[in-house]
């Protein structure tokens, strides 16, 4: 079960967006299935040979808000309630970029 604690604003879509997709499995490393979403962030990508990465646009189109703006993707944190695990999803491929 997952829920908000945080009460971020478009919690509902993205618990929606989740099960859509049917990412409704239990903890990978304790088992529990309590969950909450922690909130937003972004991972920026690097590579040794290039620096901040100018990505292959068509390689990663649906993780990126616009694919000249950024290096970095815009995730989604969600964390057990058990033993803390975070899971991060990537907000491109649930259709909640904005």
């Amino acid at each position: 079960m997952l829920v908000d604690k945080y009460n971020l604003s478009d919690s509902s879509d993205i618990i929606d967006k989740l099960k859509e997709k049917g990412a409704q499995l239990p903890c990978p490393r304790c088992g529990k299935s309590q969950f909450h979403i922690i909130g937003e962030s972004v991972i920026s990508v690097f590579t040794k040979q290039s620096g901040w990465a100018r990505l292959n646009p068509q390689s990663l189109a649906a993780f990126y808000p616009s694919p000249v703006e950024s290096s970095s993707i815009p995730i989604i944190i969600i964390g057990c309630d058990n033993c803390g695990y975070l899971i991060q999803h990537a907000k491109g491929p649930l259709g909640l970029l904005k």
